[in-house]
């Protein structure tokens, strides 16, 4: 789980969807490997679309904070996935986002997903 403390955390993930869905930031950078589901999920499509159905990353808002919960399909539940999902996903909210105060939590268990 990736936890970023923010003052408006409706806001800033509304920024962040807004941004995927129209594949570039603010400055205009682009923002070519995320995808938005149907339920809002962010969705890491790579270069070959090879993680898209392996992985999801749920967004949750709190009062100043949003967790990205990583969820997986069953076949997909190993260290390397978990990883790319998580450095991708860091990627995204730094280089994009200037998110500076983010947490990371190893929060999987046996058949999250």
């Amino acid at each position: 789980m990736l936890r970023v403390t923010v003052e408006d955390s409706e806001k800033w993930l509304a920024k962040i969807r807004t941004a995927v869905k129209e594949g570039k930031d603010s400055s205009g950078r682009s923002i070519d490997t995320w995808e938005l589901d149907s339920d809002g999920n962010f969705r890491h499509t790579g270069q070959k679309r090879q993680w898209i159905s392996r992985f999801k990353i749920e967004p949750l808002t709190f009062p100043g904070e949003i967790c990205f919960l990583y969820k997986h399909a069953e076949e997909a539940d190993k260290p390397g996935t978990f990883a790319i999902s998580q450095g991708r996903f860091l990627e995204l909210l730094i280089r994009h986002f200037s998110c500076r105060r983010i947490d990371f939590v190893d929060k999987r268990t046996k058949g999250t997903g």
